[in-house]
């Protein structure tokens, strides 16, 4: 689970037991688990969690070049692509990257041409 909270807010003041106990009502009262078989959880707070904007664009190729090595690693989200996007686009390359895992594809073009807004899903 994610939640975007500015250090200075109550929330990133709570403690780990806190957050973890939210949490778990949270998607316990959507349904998307049973609070009771909640055996772990971890918290990570993460300062400026977002990437950077102003100059780093045009160095994104070297990263794409240095990770793309790794066949195993599949960057998404706003954090992996080093883009602002939206949690739908997001998602859209979380899915495309389950879609290689399960393929065996090690090609991760798909996944960042994803863009729900031009109707490319990065999804086979």
């Amino acid at each position: 689970m994610h939640h975007a909270v500015a250090v200075q807010r109550r929330r990133w003041q709570r403690s780990d037991e806190g957050l973890i106990a939210l949490a778990t009502r949270e998607l316990g009262k959507i349904g998307m688990i049973d609070p009771a078989d909640v055996l772990d959880a971890t918290v990570v707070r993460m300062e400026k969690a977002y990437p950077a904007y102003l100059g780093a664009y045009r160095r994104i190729g070297e990263i794409r070049g240095y990770v793309g090595r790794y066949e195993n690693l599949f960057l998404v989200g706003r954090n992996g692509l080093h883009r602002y996007n939206n949690q739908d686009h997001s998602m859209l390359t979380a899915m495309a990257a389950v879609d290689n895992v399960i393929a065996g594809r090690t090609d991760k073009r798909n996944i960042w041409e994803a863009n729900p807004e031009t109707g490319r899903s990065g999804r086979s």
